[in-house]
C-alpha cells in the first residue's frame, strides 16, 4: 500500500504525515516503522527496507520523506519501482513538502506525474492553500475538536490579521485556547488582543491606507511594521513587491490575459492575486508607474546614504498620498 502527502500547504501536510507516523506507530510497533530523508538517502537500503517482512508484526512502514524530489531520475526510477512493486506488508508513506503538481507545466516532471497516476486517489493527500470559506470551517473545526467554540467574526478577525499562514494560525489558536482555557469561548476581543498581525497582512492594510491617502493610518501601519523587528529595507522591499504585483495586474486586465495564463507565467499565488485584484480598483495605471518610479528613487536613496532609512520611508509615504 502506498500514500503520498504533498501540497503548497506544508503545514497541513506535515500535520497529516505525524498522524500517520504516530498511528503506525501505535499500530505495528516503533521497530515496524522505519524513514529516509534526502539527508540519509540511501537507495539499495531504502529497497531493502520496503521488500523486508515485518518484525512480531502485521506491516512494516517505511516513510520517505523529500526523497521525489531530491533524488536524481535514475535513483528516483528505482524507488518508484520499487514502492509499486512492494509486498503486501509494507506500507509505503511518501511525504514532500511542496506541490508535487505545481503550476506551471515545465516545472513537473513527468515520471513523477506518472507515478501519482497510478496511486488509488483516496491514498494521495494534496494540500493545496485554502480559500477563506474552508479556511473559516477548518479553524472553526480545529477549536471544535479542543472543545472550544469561536464566534464567525473572531474568526474573520483571526484571518484578516494572519492571512492564509495555516502554521502561524494554528500557534494563534494555541495562544488563544491557552487564554480562555476556563472559559472555552473565543470572541472578537480575545482576537485582537492576542494575535499579532502578519507583516505581509500589514503590507495589504499599508496599500489600503496608501490608495484612501489616509497619511496618518499608513505612518502607524510602517510603525508596527518596524516596531514588530523588520528591518526597513526589507519593508521598502515588500512595498515595492506588492505595487510592481499591482501594476502586473493592471496590465493583465489591459491586455485582457486569461487569468490561469497569468498564473502561469508569473507564478503569483491565487489568493495574492485574488487579494491584490480588489486593490488594483483604487489606483490607476498611471499612478501605480508613478508610485513604483517613487519607489526606485527611495531605494536609490537609502543606498546611496542621501538620506536616513527611517526618513526615507517616511517621506515615501507622504508623497504617495500628496
Amino acid at each position: 500500500m502506498v500514500y503520498l502527502i504533498h501540497g503548497e500547504d506544508d503545514f497541513l501536510a506535515s500535520e497529516k504525515l505525524i498522524f500517520f507516523k504516530s498511528g503506525s506507530i501505535k499500530k505495528y510497533g516503533d521497530f515496524n516503522v522505519s524513514g529516509f530523508s534526502e539527508e540519509n538517502l540511501d537507495i539499495n537500503k531504502i529497497l531493502n527496507e520496503i521488500n523486508s517482512l515485518p518484525f512480531l508484526g502485521e506491516k512494516r512502514v517505511v516513510i520517505l520523506e523529500n526523497i521525489l524530489s531530491s533524488t536524481k531520475k535514475d535513483d528516483r526510477k528505482k524507488i518508484i519501482e520499487g514502492a509499486v512493486s512492494s509486498p503486501d506488508s509494507t506500507v509505503i508513506i511518501f511525504f514532500e513538502n511542496k506541490d508535487l503538481l505545481p503550476y506551471k507545466a515545465k516545472d513537473r516532471v513527468k515520471e513523477i506525474e506518472n507515478f501519482i497516476g497510478k496511486l488509488d486517489p483516496k491514498n494521495v493527500f494534496h494540500f493545496q492553500n485554502m480559500d477563506v470559506a474552508r479556511l473559516n470551517r477548518w479553524i472553526g473545526d480545529k477549536l471544535k475538536a479542543k472543545g472550544f467554540s469561536i464566534e464567525p467574526k473572531a474568526i474573520n478577525g483571526l484571518v484578516a490579521l494572519v492571512g492564509y499562514d495555516t502554521r502561524q494560525i494554528d500557534n494563534e489558536i494555541k495562544k488563544l485556547t491557552a487564554y480562555k482555557y476556563k472559559e472555552k469561548n473565543i470572541n472578537s476581543d480575545d482576537v485582537l488582543k492576542l494575535v499579532k498581525a502578519n507583516v505581509d497582512t500589514n503590507i495589504f492594510s499599508l496599500t489600503d491606507a496608501l490608495a484612501k491617502k489616509d497619511i496618518k493610518t499608513a505612518q502607524n501601519i510602517l510603525k508596527n511594521i518596524t516596531d514588530s523587528g523588520e528591518e526597513i529595507y526589507g519593508v521598502l522591499s515588500m512595498i515595492a513587491f506588492q505595487f510592481r504585483n499591482l501594476i502586473l495586474i493592471k496590465l493583465a486586465e489591459k491586455e485582457k490575459i486569461p487569468l490561469q495564463v497569468f498564473l502561469t507565467e508569473t507564478r503569483m499565488n491565487p489568493y495574492v492575486h485574488k487579494k491584490t485584484l480588489l486593490q488594483t480598483k483604487n489606483f490607476t495605471l498611471e499612478k501605480l508607474k508613478e508610485i513604483y518610479h517613487l519607489i526606485f528613487e527611495t531605494d536609490l536613496a537609502i543606498k546611496t546614504g542621501e538620506k536616513d532609512p527611517g526618513l526615507a520611508l517616511d517621506l515615501l509615504v507622504v508623497k504617495i498620498c500628496s
